[in-house]
């Protein structure tokens, strides 16, 4: 039997937090919007999905291309939070972060925390992390060996952008805030107090779902100006060419949303789930019945010129 990982997250934060990884200028994100709360769900790269999978013998990465065979790597059983940047992969071993040449698929160590990891985020050189029983929010640079602690524990999700961290308190005491803190020297604000559900940064704007109605809210990167920008029941954001992507689960549809006009166009019915779009194609995976694999999502491709649906893993 064989299952895609890692997909058993807690309730509580599946319900409540956003997957999105914003795009930014002359910065090599180690990751991207399927990489559900910085975990590796899967991953979009060079013109493939990458996605794990376990078995009873052995555990896998696929990178699957549409109508050609899925390419294995093979890595360590306790392997897990996949990222990718440029032609390596990353994942945490237990108490080491190591990664794959993808080319000669020889796997080697970067650096031995001594402590519990999760919720990688790589940008350039530096990999961030949520680091021992607390989830403290570290940074360790590959190039010099340091190692930063920003002293901030119980993050639920965050992402980098432009020398900040923005990033959503995991703790009953601090609500739904939201808040952006310096990579430089850890000052940090509050940006949104008690609303923010999801948030996703696309072209210098934060897009916030609301925690008590699931619209979409604009505002500037301080939190400022809040327009309102789509109503509906929104579960995961993401943006291409110009246009917000958008999962309804109201209506049960994905919608590219034109922000300047305000109008948006079905791409198909779907209750999405880990919404990637890269070089026009979008991948996203769905729950259908699937006799083969039951209780795992279905991964689909959707060509946004063409709207042509494919499976590609089930």
């Amino acid at each position: 039997m064989k299952k895609i990982i890692p997909f058993i997250l807690f309730v509580l934060i599946i319900m409540s937090f956003s997957s999105c990884q914003p795009q930014q200028k002359e910065i090599i994100y180690g990751n991207t919007i399927g990489n559900f709360l910085n975990t590796g769900g899967f991953l979009s790269y060079n013109g493939g999905v990458f996605l794990s999978e376990e078995t009873e013998e052995n555990k896998r990465v696929l990178k699957c291309i549409k109508d050609c065979p899925c390419e294995e790597y093979p890595i360590p059983l306790e392997a897990s939070e996949l990222n990718i940047i440029k032609d390596d992969l990353y994942f945490i071993c237990g108490s080491d972060i190591q990664k794959m040449n993808m080319k000669t698929k020889k796997i080697t160590d970067i650096t031995e925390i001594n402590a519990t990891i999760s919720n990688l985020f790589i940008v350039n050189d530096d990999i961030y992390m949520l680091k021992g029983s607390n989830g403290n929010l570290t940074k360790y640079n590959i190039k010099t060996k340091k190692t930063v602690d920003f002293n901030i524990s119980d993050i639920g999700y965050y992402a980098v952008y432009d020398n900040y961290i923005y990033y959503i308190r995991n703790a009953f005491s601090e609500g739904r805030n939201l808040y952006r803190m310096s990579a430089k020297d850890g000052s940090d604000k509050t940006l949104i107090s008690d609303k923010a559900f999801l948030f996703h940064i696309f072209d210098d704007k934060l897009y916030i779902v609301h925690n008590d109605s699931q619209n979409i809210f604009s505002y500037d990167l301080d939190g400022k100006n809040e327009q309102l920008v789509y109503s509906g029941q929104v579960f995961r954001l993401n943006d291409w060419g110009g246009k917000l992507y958008i999962c309804d689960n109201k209506i049960n549809q994905i919608l590219a949303l034109d922000i300047a006009s305000g109008e948006t166009e079905k791409i198909c019915d779907a209750s999405a789930l880990y919404l990637d779009i890269t070089d026009g194609i979008m991948s996203y995976y769905e729950w259908i019945d699937n006799p083969k694999n039951p209780g795992s999502p279905t991964l689909v491709l959707i060509d946004l010129e063409t709207k042509e649906k494919t499976i590609i893993y089930e």
